[in-house]
């Protein structure tokens, strides 16, 4: 039942005449908002307004007439009405066509499918290969890693394990247990997401939920509005609620009587990339199939205590496909430090941190471009600790060995207690603390590696194992986890071809000017290193 008509009807009356607040704009979105006895009131009064349009406007241009401003008219009839009434049949076709523009906008194919999981456990997958679609009524539990779903009103939600979710409708979700993240776009405007304690309906925003394991919860408003209400209001219009705004929170424990306000912690929330910085045809050959950059200058999000969650890759705007670096266990995530190298930001990784880049594809011939600066390997001495591996038992691997030379090799399968290598490279000098762009370029059909250090060749070899591969990558230790790197990392790039020498050269000097790192070869006789061995 509608309630308040009379106010109600003002505010249909004020939009139609462009005379309407940002205030009040909200306060009829309230009234509009998952209310159908509003809507069949709307279609009801539809029939009668086309009927009287006609006959005002004639049947021709009815159409393009219904949404301006009404004219005055002296009299008030039926034939001739005056403008209150026209104003009248105007705005309820005025807030149809809200209703209706909001409605149309949903995907109806489905109510909410899995676009993403980062490292997860459920159904026995880590991360999603193809989209999955999830019915209402459906109760998960995540016990670890993040995942994405797309709700079929056009709302995203990043669920953080562990906790429980339920899929309610295209339209909301309730989350029993953990932590959410949710982005709303304006079509997907109330979007709800249920929790034991309360509701929450989005007017379009960015939020986060969490609800603890006492039935607790908390909404913290990244950008835009929320309404928090008590659970099982229909009608958000005359329900109690709580108006919370860009940076605020409240917590509830059993109802909106009980609720606080306070400052939101978005660093609280994981959330998922979604800026990206195009890149500009002097950065980059056309011809360089750039498909993975990380630049720890932009895009890095960070938790509550300033240690990695994630890293965004730059080059989705190139290949058109974004493959972040994540790191869901807390305990695992490096650290982001601002002047690490050159005065510039890198990821510090202390010998028991790593990042685990979303599955990536690369053919047979590749490039790896990284900016690191090795550190005192204090945690591992005497045993090699990896600065990125391409996440297989038989593929490439960038590392430091045991005595701190910098060194690639391609992996191959075990025959006879031997496993088979190629791309076994290696720069024979002690370079901890000395800030370096390092290169590696597999050609697997000219059976040629090289390494390169500053935009020098310094070390090469044979290429003869194949290197196709599709799998998650891994920043600062191996596939499995083992052999964690001690040291800064300030960009990653990977390329899916043999980048050529003079556009290796023009990426090293862009790279070495931008961190200030002494370009040119290093002098291999460095601590008295000419000639050590490598292996």
């Amino acid at each position: 039942m509608i309630t308040e008509s009379d106010n109600f009807q003002e505010l249909l009356e004020k939009w139609c005449e462009s005379s309407i607040d940002q205030n009040e704009i909200r306060e009829l979105e309230a009234y509009l908002i998952d209310n159908p006895q509003a809507q069949a009131r709307y279609v009801k009064q539809m029939e009668l307004h086309g009927r009287l349009s006609r006959l005002l406007h004639g049947a021709s241009n009815w159409d393009h007439k219904i949404f301006r401003s009404p004219q005055t008219v002296s009299t008030g009839n039926w034939l001739n009405p005056g403008p209150k009434l026209i104003g009248t049949i105007l705005a309820t076709a005025a807030a149809l066509a809200f209703v209706l523009v909001l409605l149309n906008s949903r995907d109806d194919s489905f109510i909410v499918r899995v676009v993403r999981k980062i490292d997860c456990d459920m159904e026995s997958t880590r991360w999603v290969d193809q989209t999955e679609v999830i019915e209402a009524g459906h109760n998960f539990v995540l016990n670890k890693g993040l995942m994405e779903l797309e709700f079929g009103c056009g709302a995203n939600v990043a669920i953080e394990g562990p906790a429980e979710f339920e899929v309610v409708s295209a339209t909301k979700g309730f989350l029993h247990f953990g932590k959410l993240s949710a982005k709303v776009p304006e079509r997907a405007k109330g979007f709800r997401i249920e929790t034991p304690s309360c509701e929450a309906v989005d007017l379009g925003t960015e939020f986060g939920v969490r609800v603890e394991s006492d039935g607790s919860s908390e909404t913290h408003v990244f950008s835009g509005e929320v309404l928090v209400f008590d659970k099982g209001q229909a009608d958000v219009s005359t329900a109690d609620r709580l108006r919370l705004t860009t940076n605020r929170a409240s917590r509830v424990m059993g109802g909106l009587d009980s609720a606080t306000e306070f400052a939101a912690s978005p660093d609280a929330f994981l959330k998922l990339p979604t800026s990206m910085l195009p890149l500009t045809s002097s950065e980059f050959d056309a011809n360089s199939k750039l498909i993975l950059w990380f630049d720890a200058g932009t895009m890095v999000q960070t938790d509550e205590v300033h240690r990695v969650v994630s890293w965004g890759d730059l080059a989705a705007t190139h290949d058109q496909n974004a493959e972040h670096a994540w790191q869901v266990e807390s305990g695992k995530r490096p650290y982001l430090i601002p002047d690490a190298i050159g005065g510039k930001p890198a990821i510090r990784f202390m010998g028991r941190e790593h990042l685990v880049v979303e599955p990536l594809a690369t053919g047979n011939e590749f490039t790896v471009v990284m900016v690191a600066k090795m550190l005192p390997n204090q945690l591992n001495i005497g045993q090699i600790t990896t600065l990125f591996d391409f996440g297989s038992p038989r593929n490439y691997i960038l590392y430091r060995n045991e005595k701190n030379f910098l060194m690639s090799k391609m992996h191959g399968v075990w025959r006879n207690g031997i496993r088979d290598t190629s791309a076994s490279l290696a720069w024979p000098v002690d370079l901890t603390e000395v800030p370096v762009v390092l290169a590696m370029v597999y050609r697997h059909e000219r059976n040629e590696s090289e390494l390169f250090i500053n935009g020098q060749s310094v070390s090469s070899g044979n290429a003869w194992l194949g290197a196709e591969i599709y799998k998650p990558r891994f920043i600062g230790c191996q596939y499995d986890g083992k052999n964690c790197f001690v040291g800064d990392i300030s960009e990653i790039m990977v390329f899916d071809n043999a980048v050529d020498q003079s556009n290796l050269l023009k990426i090293s000097n862009l790279l070495t000017d931008k961190y200030s790192i002494q370009a040119g070869r290093i002098d291999s006789a460095v601590n008295g290193l000419d000639g050590a061995s490598i292996e």
